[in-house]
């Protein structure tokens, strides 16, 4: 997952967020320097930034849950714990 963090665009949540720390804490011990895509206030442009392939996203499951449940996104959901 790290070596994917690097060689792909990331869009993140802007900082000041709970999910956007969490995200930085873990790139910070994993010694990881994504690239940023995109910063965006909230879940919803996140979304659709994911739906046209903009970078990787780092989404809650309840956001993509219609999307995962109609089968329409190629890769299923990864799960990272700090």
């Amino acid at each position: 997952m790290a070596e994917r963090l690097t060689s792909e665009p990331v869009a993140l949540l802007a900082r000041g967020t709970l999910d956007r720390a969490v995200f930085d804490s873990l790139t910070a011990r994993l010694d990881v320097h994504p690239g940023v895509a995109a910063e965006v206030d909230d879940m919803a442009i996140m979304r659709l930034l994911a739906r046209e392939d903009a970078g990787l996203a780092v989404l809650a499951l309840i956001v993509v849950a219609t999307e995962l449940a109609a089968g329409s996104r190629a890769s299923k959901p990864s799960s990272m714990c700090l």
